[in-house]
């Protein structure tokens, strides 16, 4: 699976992006969440194409949609 999100600027990505990056891995919001152990390459850009960050990893866990509480993040 290859995920691609761009940003329009620096700021935004690190506004918007940076609390979800760790030392142990980083969180992608999904509607489709993948099952655990799933290869994702990722490519982290500005809106105009300047490259941010580029990976890959595994899917290690996994935060379900909670229809109980439809607005709390998943991926």
């Amino acid at each position: 699976m290859r995920i691609r999100l761009k940003y329009p600027d620096v700021e935004t990505f690190v506004e918007k992006y940076a609390p979800n990056i760790s030392e142990g891995g980083m969180f992608i919001q999904s509607r489709a969440p993948q099952p655990v152990g799933t290869l994702l390459r990722f490519e982290l850009m500005l809106q105009d194409g300047t490259p941010l960050l580029k990976g890959e990893g595994h899917v290690i866990w996994v935060k379900e949609y909670d229809a109980a509480h439809p607005t709390r993040v998943h991926g």
